[in-house]
């Protein structure tokens, strides 16, 4: 088509693999050899039209003010056909109701309230689930966590990004789950890498606003995006086709957010402490300082390095507790067990800045968000990563002490009994 002709004319050095497509060309760069223009007309058509969520709710066994509710979530909504994104996800979100529905039928019942969440008006910029969020404040001002899943199979490696605090849930669920291929555990092909959230999908207003810990989970391809993405050919036929034929995939996600979320909801009359590391959080915030601190020498993190060790020991005697109390099993005290989940369960939101962050103040955790400039990537301690990309080093030098501030103030929520030193300003 008139596609080829632009192609044919490009000049400059030759595009990798990854960008090149099928035609019988020399994929190049560019510019054109001719420098020609092109005159690209386009038709838009402006309307307002309703966005439709649609929550399903099974309630928890817990009274109101102990519940820590856990949240499903998939968009519905795709620019054309969308058979990976999203509707990959949509199926395992409604395979994951079914089992769900299955257990409720024998009998069991979740310790947590869990909510499923079809959104809509992803694609116009995460309308469905950020409108959600924000004005259900009484139902997430005590959330758990959010367990994402938007193009749920798009190619055979797994891949999540999501809150430190939840990489060894993930890890030991993978454990339980076969890879479809293999037959041997999906935790033998993850990398044991959980990215950093930024943006991007639906779990945006809960890690960036909310601060409730998030998880997001996907087969993909392993080094470029799959080559149908946000297209006509996102279809049916690529997915029984090219993407997953036998939709052995389609399965083994849907096992593995089932399996998430029944940890995180638990069992009704089973108490335990919450499947949660925060040794692991504190290891990550350890990485982000060291990272950020590379070939800066202008600024003082003494604070913030104070901070951080101050959370490590914090969060080593809360894993600490668990143990012991994990280790009691029954004989374990239930209020004692109530007070460690409390405190596990909501201590991310003591990450959050009650100003935002510089110039966005919808973004609020201190710890990750999307870089201004690095689209849908997340940047760790991004208040401190821009205003130094920015050379603005008084903010820089103010940011690390707000990040200092919530760090410390996530210690002393942590084990205010242990640590009397901890002196928090907000």
């Amino acid at each position: 088509g008139d596609a080829l002709i632009f192609l044919e004319s490009l000049g400059g050095k030759e595009a990798p693999n990854n960008f090149r497509g099928a035609l019988n060309i020399t994929y190049r760069f560019g510019p054109t050899k001719g420098h020609y223009k092109v005159r690209v007309k386009v038709e838009n058509r402006f309307q307002s039209s309703p966005v439709w969520n649609v929550i399903g709710t099974i309630p928890g066994s817990l009274p109101a003010d102990l519940d820590q509710p856990v949240v499903l979530g998939n968009h519905r909504d795709a620019w054309v056909y969308g058979a990976a994104d999203p509707n990959s996800g949509t199926a395992q979100l409604l395979e994951v109701a079914r089992g769900l529905g299955q257990l409720l039928h024998t009998g069991w019942k979740p310790l947590r309230t869990i909510y499923l969440c079809s959104w809509s008006g992803e694609e116009y910029g995460l309308l469905g689930s950020t409108a959600w969020g924000e004005v259900q404040e009484s139902i997430l001002r005590r959330a758990l966590a959010y367990v994402n899943v938007d193009t749920g199979v798009s190619g055979p490696h797994f891949q999540a990004s999501g809150t430190p605090s939840l990489a060894q849930l993930l890890g030991d669920v993978l454990g339980h789950v076969q890879h479809p291929e293999s037959k041997k555990p999906l935790s033998e092909h993850w990398s044991g890498k959980l990215y950093s959230l930024g943006s991007g999908s639906d779990y945006t207003i809960f890690i960036d606003h909310l601060g409730i810990p998030s998880l997001d989970m996907a087969f993909s391809p392993r080094d470029a995006q799959y080559g149908v993405y946000h297209s006509v050919y996102d279809s049916f036929t690529w997915m029984e086709t090219e993407g997953d034929p036998d939709f052995t995939y389609h399965v083994a996600m849907a096992q593995l957010w089932g399996l998430v979320s029944l940890r995180l909801a638990g069992t009704h009359g089973l108490q335990a402490p919450l499947p949660m590391n925060l040794s692991i959080q504190a290891e990550a915030i350890e990485a982000y300082i060291a990272e950020i601190k590379e070939n800066i020498t202008s600024l003082d993190f003494r604070r913030l390095d104070e901070a951080s060790s101050i959370f490590k020991a914090a969060a080593a005697t809360t894993m600490a507790e668990a143990a012991h109390l994990s280790q009691m099993g029954e004989k374990a005290p239930h209020e004692e067990i109530t007070a460690l989940n409390e405190r596990v369960g909501l201590v991310e939101r003591q990450f959050l800045l009650s100003e935002g962050l510089p110039g966005r103040k919808w973004f609020r955790h201190c710890l990750q968000a999307p870089g201004l400039y690095t689209g849908y990537a997340a940047k760790t301690l991004p208040g401190i990563y821009e205003a130094i990309q920015a050379k603005h080093w008084d903010l820089a030098q103010s940011q690390i002490l707000a990040a200092a501030l919530r760090v410390e103030a996530a210690a002393a929520y942590l084990a205010p009994s242990s640590w009397p030193q901890i002196t928090v300003t907000v």
